[in-house]
């Protein structure tokens, strides 16, 4: 279902995958380089804000623990 509604959702799943069980800091999923990772993904993808919906995502379907920021 996750990759219907947010491709660059699994996307960034994929990429975080390299980075378990440690932590993964805020400033590298909102960087510009992750951005332009999941663009290809996800035309919408132009600003910091939009990636927190992406996010978002992941943590709806409990596929990954968000912790607020």
């Amino acid at each position: 279902r996750l990759k219907e509604r947010s491709p660059a959702a699994v996307r960034l799943l994929q990429l975080c995958a390299f980075f378990a069980p440690e932590p993964i800091s805020a400033n590298l999923l909102y960087s510009k380089e992750m951005i332009d990772a999941l663009k290809p993904y996800d035309s919408s993808l132009q600003e910091k804000l939009v990636l927190g919906r992406v996010i978002r995502e992941i943590g709806r379907f409990a596929l990954a623990k968000v912790d607020q920021v």
